[in-house]
């Protein structure tokens, strides 16, 4: 659960500094200040929907890219159109950002898990000097 809810509070904030970005650079006049609840609770359901996916396990890695990302472009569009983004924010800007906020999140991933293994890796090492 700590570590689902550090995904998604991690997830929002890099969302969040993107879209402040791309709104100082386009210069667009938009009432922030609800769009953080939004990309949060938009966050939440791709973190939990995420999570469910990948209980089913599937043994092709290339499916299930695919079914992570379909299930994110969904999640998009359904709050952009619940709402209003696409008024705002054009569509392909939103694809560009879920595009990189999802490749920053699958190297995040990788990184964390090399940390993992590497701390595993120290562990056995440790524990097989004491056996010897």
């Amino acid at each position: 659960m700590k570590k689902l809810l550090l995904n998604i509070f991690c997830t929002t904030g890099l969302a969040i500094t993107v879209l402040a970005v791309i709104v100082a650079l386009q210069d667009w006049d938009i009432h922030f200040y609800s769009h953080v609840f939004q990309v949060l609770g938009a966050n939440a359901i791709v973190h939990i929907g995420l999570m469910l996916i990948r209980k089913l396990h599937r043994s092709i890695n290339a499916l299930n890219r695919l079914a992570d990302v379909s299930y994110v472009a969904i999640v998009l569009i359904v709050f952009g159109w619940r709402f209003l983004w696409f008024y705002v924010t054009p569509i392909w800007v939103l694809i560009l950002m879920a595009a990189g906020i999802y490749l920053a999140v699958c190297i995040l991933e990788m990184w964390r898990a090399r940390e993992e293994i590497g701390a595993i890796n120290i562990l056995l090492k440790k524990r097989n000097k004491k056996q010897h």
